[in-house]
Formats: C-alpha cells, sequence, structure tokens
C-alpha cells in the first residue's frame, strides 16, 4: 500500500503491540525500495513487551510510539527483569530489586545469554493520579427503541509523561495488585480518553472508567442519534 501512496498506521495491544513494532521494523528496511518517505509508515503501541535491544528501540522513537499505563506488568515483563524477581526470594529489599533494575549494571544485564530488552519508540508513560468517582447510572437507546440502563463511572485523573525505554519505572517488574488489571484495554482507553478530555479535545462521548468497547460504541451511537 504504501509504494501506491496511502499511509499505513500498524497497531496493536500487547502482543500484538510487540507484533505491530516488528512488522514496522521490518516495512521500514523495505522503505529503501519504494519511492515514497519512511514517514508513511507508523506504529502506536498499546501495552507492549520489551521486545526490542537498546539501540533498536531508541532509534524507533521517530516511528514507533508505546503507551505503557500506570503498573502495567507486561511492558516491565522482560527476562532480566524477571530474573531480577530471584533477588526478592534472596531476602533483598523491593527498593533495591528497583535500583537493580533501573541503573541496569548487575550480572544480568551484562549477560550474553539473556538479551537486554526494553519498550519500543517513544514511550508514554499514564499515570493514574486519582480515582474513578463513584459508579452512575446512563440511559442508552438501544435496538428498536428500547432504553438501556447501563452502570458507569465517569473517568478518574490521569496525566501523561514522554520518555523512551530506558525510563527507570520500566526497568523493573513492578510488583502491584493493579498489574494486571491495568494492562486491560479498557483501562487504557480511559486513561487516553480523560487526558484529551482535559485538554479540552471535543470526544463523542466523555469517558469512562474501565468501560468496554461494545458500551463505549453504544454510548457514542446514542449521542450522534
Amino acid at each position: 500500500l504504501c509504494p501506491q501512496g496511502y499511509r499505513l498506521l500498524v497497531t496493536g495491544h500487547s502482543l500484538g503491540a510487540g507484533t505491530a513494532a516488528l512488522v514496522t521494523r521490518l516495512l521500514l528496511r523495505e522503505a529503501s525500495t519504494w519511492n515514497v518517505a519512511p514517514s508513511s509508515v507508523a506504529c502506536i503501541c498499546f501495552a507492549p513487551p520489551p521486545i526490542m535491544d537498546a539501540p533498536t528501540a531508541l532509534t524507533s522513537s521517530e516511528f514507533i510510539t508505546s503507551y505503557v499505563c500506570n503498573d502495567d506488568c507486561v511492558p516491565r515483563m522482560s527476562l532480566q527483569n524477571i530474573g531480577r524477581l530471584n533477588l526478592l526470594a534472596q531476602g533483598k529489599e523491593v527498593e533495591e530489586v528497583v535500583k537493580v533494575g533501573a541503573e541496569r549494571q548487575d550480572a544480568l544485564a551484562k549477560s550474553v545469554c539473556i538479551p537486554n530488552l526494553m519498550v519500543p519508540g517513544r514511550v508514554i508513560i499514564l499515570h493514574r493520579v486519582k480515582d474513578a468517582p463513584p459508579s452512575s447510572e446512563e440511559h442508552l437507546e438501544g435496538e428498536e427503541g428500547s432504553v438501556e440502563v447501563a452502570t458507569s463511572k465517569p473517568a478518574g485523573e490521569w496525566t501523561a509523561a514522554v520518555a523512551d525505554g530506558t525510563l527507570p519505572e520500566i526497568n523493573y517488574l513492578e510488583l502491584s495488585p493493579a498489574s494486571v488489571a491495568e494492562h486491560m484495554a479498557p483501562v487504557y482507553r480511559e486513561a487516553i480518553a480523560a487526558i484529551l478530555y482535559t485538554q479540552g479535545l471535543d470526544l463523542d462521548v466523555p469517558p469512562r472508567a474501565a468501560e468496554d468497547f461494545p458500551t463505549w460504541l453504544a454510548r457514542a451511537g446514542a449521542s450522534r442519534a
């Protein structure tokens, strides 16, 4: 498509995000044979695992953007970070494990057998600064004019910061009850929508907390009716 003049956006979530980033690198390898600018290919990754070595990850910032949500464990789940969890079993304090992972100066970081992988490209960290308020009922128009009542919560407050794969807070495996929950796509949708909403962007519908896609789609359809 790109050689025919189309712009191509590759995207995915979780394993799909890692695949999207690798596919983008492969496409750009072929770009030298196209009569179009490499900027015609871009990639947006949501919750990608660490899948590139440091030089490759850092040189991908012009065409790959990765989103990491709060305590999401998957972007932190490199083989080296998993290996560092053994330090906890040896009685090390969590703060020491965090420091070792951030500095990348331990034996694991210097190992040639276990690759030192990181999140690719430009990394946007999404931080939750305030939880969502209590639930409320919302009336939506369903099929054939019926009225459905959906219980939803307005989104919490979120902030965003731009970094890269060397950011210390994503170079150790987070041990948190939210590590799995914040990996899910609805939380990413909430965080990004909440940030855009606070910046004054006119969204189809106000963001809601951890809302699944069918419910969001129903709200969006009702707002256009």
